[in-house]
């Protein structure tokens, strides 16, 4: 399937790795999902 895809692609696997490794990679994506929900209940667009 494609996980087993993803895993013999190794641009893609160091790509990932390194974001896993980023504090700011992962507040940037958590930020982003938390502010779509947000938005999606106030029924408002733009930053949080």
């Amino acid at each position: 399937g494609e996980l087993d895809r993803r895993a013999h692609d190794s641009t893609w696997v160091d790509r990932h790795r390194a974001r896993l490794g980023s504090v700011s990679w992962f507040m940037k994506v958590m930020k982003e999902r938390i502010a779509r929900r947000a938005n999606r209940v106030d029924g408002c667009t733009g930053s949080f």
